[in-house]
């Protein structure tokens, strides 16, 4: 199993060679994860199907994406392995939900389908059907749109008022600072004491939260990001006249 890296959105994608082994042991534990089927070798897809199926649907998978050749067909196999072990009752139920991609062919179209995959959930998991080589391969093309995601999406134009951070795409979207939770509602980084309505409080009273707890307010604290994580944002300090 190899760790890829985490996207624009905080989802952790890992990767693994499938070959006729299941994984038992994963680093999230028994938490939901999303799942990309990933052919390289259709030779090994024939070999390896009923089992990476049975693989796929016995696992606590909630959204599963098929990317390559053949990648309906073994879209339809994890959908009736499904129905077989009592997962869902019928075909298209949901339980996983399911998609495929057979137009992207080479392993960077693959790897952009992959990288876009909606699910819903912190990690993702990615089986490479194909030989070790194709998945040190594969796993090498797939860490580049993550990291060219992770790296667009903290890099904003805007400072947001309250912590200074460039975070904001476009200021007075009621959009939340990903920083410190400030609902960007317009107000200026100058009107200190103007009451925010969709904040609850004013700029100077968010701004020495911040300073304190990490946070505009003590409720948004579980929904801001780390100190670590903040890093990556740039930031140019302001003081008031």
């Amino acid at each position: 199993m190899r760790y890829l890296g985490e996207d624009g959105v905080e989802r952790h994608f890992y990767s693994a060679h499938f070959d006729n082994k299941a994984i038992t042991v994963l680093p999230w534990g028994s938490d939901l994860f999303d799942c990309v089927v990933f052919i390289c070798d259709l030779a090994c897809l024939n070999v390896v199907a009923d089992k990476l199926a049975g693989t796929v649907v016995n696992a606590n998978t909630d959204y599963v994406h098929v990317v390559g050749p053949r990648a309906e067909w073994f879209h339809d196999l994890v959908d009736a392995t499904s129905v077989c072990i009592g997962r869902q009752a019928h075909v298209g139920d949901g339980s996983p939900m399911t998609t495929w991609d057979e137009e992207a062919s080479s392993l960077h179209e693959m790897a952009r389908s992959a990288s876009a995959l909606h699910g819903g959930h912190d990690y993702v998991f990615v089986w490479v059907v194909g030989s070790w080589q194709d998945f040190n391969k594969a796993s090498e093309v797939l860490s580049v749109p993550l990291k060219e995601d992770m790296e667009s999406n903290y890099n904003r134009d805007y400072q947001c008022p309250w912590c200074d951070y460039f975070s904001i795409d476009e200021p007075g979207t009621q959009c939340n600072c990903r920083v410190c939770g400030w609902i960007d509602d317009g107000t200026a980084f100058d009107r200190l004491d103007t009451y925010s309505d969709s904040n609850g409080l004013t700029l100077r009273q968010a701004r020495a939260n911040f300073r304190t707890i990490g946070a505009c307010d003590a409720k948004h604290l579980q929904d801001v990001l780390s100190p670590e994580k903040r890093d990556r944002f740039r930031h140019v300090a302001r003081s008031h006249p």
